[in-house]
């Protein structure tokens, strides 16, 4: 899936960036890389149960896997898997009319 690659690499570059704490702004850099960090993390895990749930495995198999109940799961991320295979590329995140989604990961799996 070419969407959770990317999100991966997204994640990994974010990562890269706390390498550099020696320069005045570094707990200002390290502060944003970790916000950052947050925000990637919650694509990365949405993605991941996307890509789980179009590969065929089910509710209770994902719930296992976050220590969860098979409904617990269905009823977090049942709905972005939903509006994932209608074509919303970013199921996650609240969309706001007029407002440009910031990352865009293709539909391809």
């Amino acid at each position: 899936m070419a969407a959770l690659r990317l999100a991966w690499e997204d994640v990994q570059r974010a990562a890269h960036a706390t390498a550099d704490l020696s320069t005045p702004d570094g707990a200002q850099r390290l502060l944003e890389t970790a916000q950052r960090l947050c925000v990637l993390d919650k694509r990365l895990k949405y993605l991941t149960i996307i890509a789980l749930r179009v590969h065929g495995h089910t509710w209770d198999d994902i719930g296992a896997r976050l220590g969860r109940t098979a409904a617990d799961a269905e009823m977090l991320y049942g709905g972005a898997v939903e509006k994932w295979l209608a074509g919303d590329p970013e199921p996650w995140t609240p969309h706001i009319p007029g407002v440009r989604v910031a990352f865009t990961y293709p539909i391809a799996t």
